[in-house]
């Protein structure tokens, strides 16, 4: 496999699992508290000599997840 399918591989099966636990009434919170865990984690594991690269990630992620914050409509509700 190349890393595009490889990339579209795991993005179907995050999906795929979003949605089964959509299905099983799981706290959308909780949900993406464990996936920024795990990411988190994934990233730590993988660039533990080097600090900026992943304190650079954090702060991009963190940066976006504001601006897609910010973008949404007030009276949006979220989605289960």
């Amino acid at each position: 496999m190349n890393q595009d399918s490889d990339t579209r591989a795991a993005a179907l099966a995050i999906n795929a699992m979003i949605e089964k636990m959509a299905k099983k009434n799981v706290d959308p919170d909780h949900l993406a508290f464990v996936m920024i865990a795990a990411a988190y984690s994934m990233l730590l594991r993988n660039n533990i000599d080097n600090p900026f690269l992943v304190s650079s990630c954090l702060t991009a992620a963190m940066q976006a997840a504001v601006k897609s914050i910010m973008e949404e409509d007030d009276e949006e509700e979220m989605r289960h």
